[in-house]
């Protein structure tokens, strides 16, 4: 056991692939950091840390999914604050490559969200990382640059030759660029709040084959206080033709501030189990509805696909649904043989609770469906 171990750690050691994220370090520095860009000064006072992003999907079917379906999304992130403020900075490879949409359009679309949860006390209660969910809110902060590149339509073209502004009957190439953000609370899609708020400032460019994205907050305000020392982070890029690379919760740690220290380990510790007996287990109890990397055997329809879970979920949140499928239900989602109507509108887990495993069996299932992450 003790030979199997050493390889283990050695392995990890040589390829550096943890199964968890280390907690983002947020430097204090001199200076008001309430807005600032991506191409500000500031950012010299902190040094990137990267971060692997998942592509979230529930089946097979999605589209395009066989182009993304076991690859992964490399981003980095810098964190600083200056004890009233907190501003992030997330940087990622792209492109401009079009994606053509009908009439001779072409999209590229690339954008940032950044979520916490409302409470965050307890670690084994955050939420549902893709938008929250009942009784367990998260804030969303979004920012998107759409740009449409298309020939201009024949009407168009009539008011241009008419104006002067344009003499022969050719087609007018026309590009618009659009900056959307928005912020809002949300516990699940279809229970979404807006929030107005002027104070928080986000921008995003491009240069050099890179997306850059910034949120500048203050620490405390009324509807998110992440003035605690620490606090949890997620992190989700919308890349290409709106496909969603998401992380985990990472813990954000305030350099110099005291606080939410149990948070913070809980988040960076390692499952505690035996990973081949979770995967034996899984294939038992799980793989007749649930797809995962090869296994999986029932419909994409029977239940969530799982290729990529451990990529963007705790260790807290596979237990417990495992052991409470009816702690979290995602809201509007479509697969509706997931779910079993009891009421109007509300829904309850066609999955059955797995209490009767022993806490070890629980633990290996955890530790396996933790590596189920793309490379």
């Amino acid at each position: 056991m003790i030979i199997v171990l050493t390889k283990l750690i050695i392995f990890l050691a040589l390829f550096n692939v943890p199964l968890v994220a280390s907690n983002i370090k947020a430097m204090q520095v001199l200076g008001n950091v309430s807005d600032i860009s991506p191409t500000s000064r500031a950012w010299l006072s902190a040094s990137y840390q990267d971060i692997t992003l998942y592509p979230k999907y529930t089946s097979r079917q999605d589209s395009n999914i066989s182009n993304i379906i076991n690859k992964s999304k490399k981003a980095k992130v810098k964190a600083i604050h200056d004890g009233q403020n907190i501003s992030f900075l997330i940087k990622w490879k792209g492109d401009e490559r079009g994606v053509e949409k009908e009439d001779g359009i072409v999209v590229y679309t690339d954008g940032l969200i950044i979520q916490f949860p409302v409470e965050y006390a307890d670690v084994t209660k955050l939420p549902y990382i893709d938008k929250g969910n009942k009784g367990r809110p998260v804030v969303v902060y979004l920012q998107k640059k759409i740009k449409a590149t298309y020939e201009a339509h024949e009407s168009i073209d009539f008011f241009l030759r008419e104006s002067g502004t344009q003499e022969s009957e050719e087609k007018v190439v026309i590009e618009e660029t659009q900056e959307h953000q928005e912020v809002f609370i949300s516990e699940g899609e279809g229970f979404v709040t807006a929030v107005v708020d002027s104070s928080s400032k986000m921008y995003m460019i491009y240069k050099n084959g890179y997306w850059r994205g910034t949120l500048s907050r203050a620490l405390k305000q009324d509807y998110l206080d992440l003035d605690n020392g620490g606090f949890p982070i997620s992190l989700a890029l919308l890349v290409g033709d709106n496909h969603k690379f998401m992380s985990s919760w990472i813990g954000v740690k305030l350099v110099s501030r005291s606080g939410a220290e149990s948070l913070l380990s809980a988040l960076e510790a390692l499952p505690d189990g035996d990973v081949a007996n979770g995967e034996r287990l899984a294939l038992e109890n799980c793989a007749s509805c649930h797809r995962y990397g090869d296994a999986g055997i029932g419909s994409d329809f029977m239940g969530p696909n799982l290729s990529n879970i451990g990529g963007y979920s705790t260790i807290e949140y596979l237990r417990e649904s495992i052991l409470h499928p009816n702690a979290v239900i995602v809201r509007g989602t479509k697969k509706h043989s997931w779910y079993s109507e009891v009421g109007e509108g509300e829904k309850i887990s066609t999955m059955p609770s797995y209490n009767w495993l022993d806490k070890k069996s629980i633990d290996d299932l955890v530790a396996f469906f933790m590596t189920q992450k793309g490379a």
